[in-house]
């Protein structure tokens, strides 16, 4: 009896249809922008996004790959095992020419300081870059956000 049991509710499980990837262009600090995910297999994404045009640094003393989008205006981080720990949305132009990706408050590319820390809260500021404790890094050229970094969270 226990057997059935545990085999039907295996068959239950197979049968519970995969999570549908979000496509929304919501940024969330320490998981996602879109349906990028940190801490997902990075083949996937690959195969989204394609091989080009794309530059590849292999940086092989820390252990990860750098695979920048240029065209999409995305960098992201892959370690040994084939794991994004780090998408970077970044304006390579330093134009402020914009992205449709956005934090739930509507933080995106060419925010102002004041409205990151109005929807983050204080953060720990190094130079020109404010890191937060949820997984979640802004760098600014001035008072313009110009790179949002979503990574893996450890916590501090």
């Amino acid at each position: 009896m226990t057997r059935t049991l545990a085999a039907l509710a295996l068959l239950m499980l197979a049968l519970i249809p995969p999570a549908v990837a979000q496509d929304d262009d919501l940024i969330v600090p320490g998981q996602r922008i879109s349906w990028m995910h940190v801490n997902q297999d990075w083949t996937p994404i690959e195969q989204a996004l394609g091989s080009h045009p794309r530059k590849e640094v292999r940086v092989p003393d820390k252990g990860y790959v750098v695979y920048t989008y240029t065209n999409d205006g995305v960098q992201f981080y892959i370690d040994r095992r084939n794991t994004v720990t780090a998408i970077i949305l970044r304006d390579f132009t330093l134009r402020g020419q914009g992205t449709p990706y956005h934090t739930a408050g509507g933080v995106t590319l060419g925010s102002t300081r004041e409205q990151v820390i109005r929807e983050l809260g204080t953060p720990l500021e190094n130079g020109h870059y404010m890191r937060f404790n949820n997984g979640f890094i802004v760098e600014m050229n001035g008072d313009s956000v110009t790179a949002i970094e979503v990574v893996v969270f450890s916590g501090r």
